[in-house]
C-alpha cells in the first residue's frame, strides 16, 4: 500500500514536470486516510528541483519560502499554533528530490473530528508553486474496553484507559487512548497492532502505574502489551505474543515454534509492529 501510494506521489510530480516544465516540484500525501483522534497525523512532503542550481526549501532562511494550507472540510483555513517552522532549510540539488516526514498535528490543532485538507505551497522570485491537495479524517474510533483508575499517590488525578479500533488499509488495527480527568489531557494514542473482533480486550491495572492490554490479533494469538502511566507521562514498555492457554505464540521460524509439537496453524506473519517505546 506504501509502495503504491509513493509511486503516486511520483507520478504526480512527474506528470506536473511534463505537462508544464515548472522550475519546482512539490508532493505531498499523508501516511493513512484516517487518523484517530490525538493519533500522530504523519505526513510526507516531496520538494523537487527541476533547476542546474540547488535550491533552498525553508521558512525564511531558503530562497523557496515553503508554506501548508491546512483547512477543515468547511473551507476554514487554520493557523499554526507553534512559530518554529516545519522545515528551517533543506537544500535540494539541481535535478534532486528531497523527501521529509513530519506530525501535523504538532503544529496544527487537529483533535477535532471530521475531514482535513492539506497542501504545501511554494514562493520562488516572485512565483508560486502549489501541491496537489490530500484529504484525511480524523476520526473516535470504536470504543471495545474502558478503565478508570486514580494515578498511584493522586487521589484528584483520574487516568481514562480506553481500547479502540479504526478501519487501516484492508485491516482493523487497535489502540490504546489515554486521558486525565479532571483536566481532559490527552497522554497518548498507542498502537497496538492488528485485531480480530473475537474476544473483547482487556485492561490491567496493576502496582506502580503498570497497565496492559490483551487484544486477539490473529486466530489463536493473543497480544499483550505493557505500559507505564507516571505522573508525566505514559510510555510503552514491554510487547508479546500468546497462545489462549498463555505459553508464547510459534511464530514460524521461531524458537517456540521449531520445538513445539502442539502449535497450533500460524497462518502468515502478523505485519511488522513499530519498534517498543
Amino acid at each position: 500500500m506504501m509502495k503504491r501510494a509513493t509511486m503516486a506521489l511520483v507520478c504526480l510530480l512527474a506528470g506536473a514536470h511534463a505537462g508544464r516544465a515548472t522550475p519546482i516540484g512539490l508532493g505531498l500525501r499523508v501516511e493513512h486516510k484516517q487518523f484517530l483522534k490525538f493519533e500522530r497525523t504523519m505526513v510526507y512532503l516531496q520538494m523537487q528541483s527541476r533547476l542546474d542550481a540547488p535550491l533552498v526549501f525553508g521558512h525564511e532562511e531558503g530562497n523557496v519560502i515553503l508554506d501548508l494550507d491546512v483547512r477543515r472540510a468547511s473551507g476554514e483555513r487554520m493557523d499554526p499554533f507553534r512559530e518554529q517552522p516545519i522545515v528551517s532549510a533543506i537544500s535540494v540539488g539541481g535535478g534532486e528530490t528531497r523527501t521529509i516526514r513530519f506530525d501535523l498535528s504538532r503544529w496544527y490543532d487537529l483533535s477535532g473530528t471530521g475531514r482535513y485538507l492539506v497542501k504545501a505551497t511554494a514562493r520562488w522570485k516572485n512565483r508560486q508553486f502549489v501541491s496537489g491537495s490530500v484529504a484525511f479524517d480524523v476520526v473516535r474510533g470504536m470504543e471495545l474496553a474502558r478503565v478508570r483508575q486514580y494515578l498511584p499517590g493522586y487521589d484528584d488525578v483520574e487516568r481514562i484507559y480506553s481500547v479502540r479500533y479504526v478501519a487501516r488499509e484492508e485491516t482493523e488495527v487497535a489502540f490504546l487512548r489515554v486521558d486525565e480527568a479532571p483536566s481532559g489531557t490527552n497522554y497518548g494514542v498507542f498502537e497496538l497492532g492488528p485485531i480480530i473482533r473475537l474476544f473483547r480486550p482487556t485492561i490491567e491495572i496493576g502496582k506502580g502505574g503498570r497497565v496492559t492490554v490483551t487484544h486477539q490479533s490473529r486466530p489463536y494469538c493473543y497480544t499483550r502489551t505493557a505500559f507505564l502511566s507516571a505522573r508525566t507521562s505514559v510510555y510503552r514498555v514491554d510487547q508479546s505474543y500468546h497462545l489462549p492457554d498463555g505459553r508464547p505464540y510459534p511464530f514460524p521460524g521461531s524458537e517456540n515454534a521449531s520445538g513445539s509439537t502442539n502449535a497450533m496453524p500460524t497462518g502468515p506473519s502478523l505485519p511488522k509492529l513499530p519498534p517498543l517505546k
